[in-house]
């Protein structure tokens, strides 16, 4: 993912599969599975951003 911040010290990071498998972003989970690389890590600012650019490129 391109654009996204240095991850905060101290800020919790999740892995794809955590994102994938997590209730919060269910309903996003198609979206996600699309732009999330294996691989890397995310923390909840980054998941966020990545939802609300992919509906703005959608919308």
């Amino acid at each position: 993912m391109s654009g996204l911040k240095p991850k905060e010290k101290g800020a919790p990071v999740f892995t794809k599969r955590a994102v994938l498998s997590s209730l919060k972003y269910a309903q996003y989970k198609d979206v996600l599975a699309a732009v999330l690389d294996e691989g890397k890590t995310y923390s909840a600012a980054d998941i966020e951003k990545t939802i609300n650019d992919f509906m703005k490129t959608k919308g």
